[in-house]
């Protein structure tokens, strides 16, 4: 419990202390002015985003709010914005998007030649770094009082080509009058709705009617089948008492496990209570924290393993055939702790009117709305603390017991797999990682030591056992260092970049193994890093796992047809004769390669 309070209280959050970015740090504008041949102007908005920033592009895909510029009046017949480069979503890998990472121009196509010329518009973009996103929508405007000497011509090679990679966006939405009123216009942070509630007679006004309703809502939790694990820990009160072969005994037994199993969840809600009270955290956003649900991935493992036979837990052991624990009532307490944390996430329907009104109101009102949910949850299990002899309708001990606790065990590694697949990607494989670590220090908990061997040698195994699965979560929850950045391929920058900056392709694809293998040794980032800073390399990574004609087309072109390959693209017209590199090499050969490359270069 200290560990959940400690963990809440430094969880990451939205108030005064968390970091951002400020406004004009975000991006740089540039204007520029551009004659065609035929006369007509296009105005240039170059738009960079601040260091380790980007901006979705005006088509991002499936994510993302698009960069858009709408004039102010008619001097802008049209906009033509860049493709962009595709990318995985930083908060959603599996979706590719479209984005701004660099100085990227917006081409404005003006309806007339005459100067003065100005331009004025609204600019919306959101900007993203590797944590948060933030939107941004500002007034721009330029004014060339005169025709410049020194205008840029759209027919040049580098401004035609970006061009021509550009297209029109979406028509611009014309601009509202400024005579329009208040009902005209759509406000968007400033809701003023009257909501009808299915049903209203469940919806709460008053403590009074919170706390009965909470109090019935907790009592029809221990009937939610929805969570498993919930379950199989209640059936520990029957596993705890079954093996006891005098009936007195396992009244007293059936007592004890009852009250302290209840005393579990009475504390649970009294720290849940004072958590979300004080830390103003909405029900339920205990599970969006990846520490919390690794933590508790690792946990069920754990019990599963127990159930199993591998070695018994000294908190919550859930075997009715391990004999008589030598701590009943914390085993007791821990077990209902556990599994009310477990619950929370299933009693979002029972709670829905009760949470709603309690968790907009102050400490003072959360705090017995929550603990009554916990007296209402306790009340089966205060029963059978009052009629102990219930005990006599258990069945008496036998194989059951067993198949019992199998069963239970694969309910547990049933649930660590949905805790598992809804961590965050990136600690997809981390987590597994996580469970290999639990499941060989469950091992050496259970079959390195006994109660024979010396107590500094068994509890040192223990100990070890114990700082394995520490240091393994902790691993699998500190941030990744910033290592090397490679592109994703996209024809229109390399083709930016060809000829006007050194380039080191790699081709790569995820059914390669021999790719893998090159990418953790020489194109590791402590090996690429001090080469890109010295010969100041643009790092292009050409993914092939999905089939692309355009990326086959390139191989090809390169004279290979197979992975893996990294070329070495030089500067200027060398860059048409790159260096091929197939298979496996080593970085001392990429090292000599690229000096003798990049010293022949002009």
């Amino acid at each position: 419990m200290a560990w959940l309070v400690l963990f809440l209280a430094g969880s990451p959050g939205t108030g005064p202390g968390a970091a951002a970015f400020a406004q004009d740090s975000t991006h740089v504008l540039e204007w520029e002015l551009a004659a065609h041949p035929d006369g007509r102007l296009t105005a240039v908005l170059w738009i960079t985003p601040g260091a380790g920033l980007y901006t979705y592009s005006h088509s991002p895909g499936l994510l993302g709010q698009p960069t858009t510029f709408t004039p102010a009046d008619g001097a802008v017949q049209a906009v033509r914005y860049m493709p962009g480069v595709e990318k995985p979503d930083t908060f959603d890998p599996g979706t590719i998007i479209r984005a701004y990472l660099d100085r990227t121009p917006l081409f404005l196509d003006l309806t007339g030649s005459a100067f003065p010329l100005e331009i004025r518009g609204e600019l919306q973009m959101l900007f993203c770094s590797d944590t948060s996103c933030w939107p941004v929508r500002e007034a721009v405007s330029h004014r060339w009082e005169s025709r410049p000497q020194t205008l840029a011509s759209m027919a040049s090679p580098p401004l035609q080509a970006l061009y021509t990679a550009s297209a029109p966006g979406k028509a611009p939405s014309p601009p509202v009058p400024e005579t329009a009123t208040a009902a005209d216009a759509i406000v968007t942070d400033d809701y003023a709705f009257a909501p009808q509630f299915f049903r209203p007679g469940l919806e709460v006004g008053g403590l009074g009617k919170a706390l009965l309703l909470a109090f019935l809502a907790g009592m029809l939790l221990n009937a939610m089948p929805c969570v498993l694990p919930v379950l199989s820990l209640k059936c520990s009160a029957i596993l705890a008492v079954s093996g006891q072969e005098s009936r007195r005994e396992q009244e007293r037994q059936f007592r004890e496990h009852s009250i302290w199993f209840a005393v579990g969840i009475l504390c649970y809600f009294f720290i849940l209570g004072g958590v979300l009270g004080l830390a103003g955290l909405a029900w339920g956003q205990l599970f969006q924290q990846p520490a919390l649900l690794l933590g508790l991935a690792v946990v069920l493992f754990m019990l599963g393993l127990s159930l199993f036979g591998v070695f018994d837990l000294p908190m919550i052991d859930l075997k009715g055939n391990s004999g008589p624990s030598d701590r009943p009532r914390l085993q007791a307490f821990s077990t209902g702790v556990l599994a009310t944390l477990l619950a929370t996430p299933c009693s979002g329907p029972l709670l829905g009117g009760v949470l709603g009104w309690t968790l907009s109101r102050s400490p003072s009102t959360i705090l017995p709305v929550f603990m009554t949910i916990g007296a209402g949850m306790t009340v089966p299990y205060l029963g059978m603390a009052i009629w102990p002899s219930l005990v006599r309708v258990l069945p008496r001990p036998g194989v059951w017991n067993i198949h019992l606790e199998r069963g239970l065990g694969f309910l547990l590694v049933g649930t660590t797999i949905y805790l598992v697949q809804i961590l965050p990607q990136s600690l997809f494989t981390p987590a597994l990682v996580c469970l290999w670590a639990a499941g060989f220090s469950a091992w050496m908990w259970g079959q390195w030591t006994t109660l024979s061997q010396p107590r500094i040698l068994r509890w040192g195994i223990r100990a070890a056992a114990a700082c394995l699965i520490a240091v393994a979560v902790a691993w699998a929850l500190t941030p990744g260092t910033q290592g090397v950045v490679w592109e994703p391929f996209d024809p229109v920058r390399f083709g930016q970049h060809l000829g006007n900056q050194p380039v080191l392709m790699d081709f790569t694809a995820d059914w390669c193994p021999n790719c893998k293998v090159l990418e953790s040794t020489t194109l590791r980032d402590s090996v690429i890093k001090p080469l890109q800073e010295r010969y100041g390399l643009t790092l292009i990574k050409v993914d092939m796992t999905q089939e692309d004609a355009r990326k086959m087309a390139l191989l090809k072109a390169l004279g290979s047809q197979s992975i893996p390959v990294v070329a070495i693209f030089p500067t200027g017209d060398a860059a048409r004769s790159p260096m091929i590199l197939r298979d496996l090499f080593t970085s001392g050969q990429l090292a000599d390669i690229l000096e003798e490359t990049f010293t022949n270069s002009p």
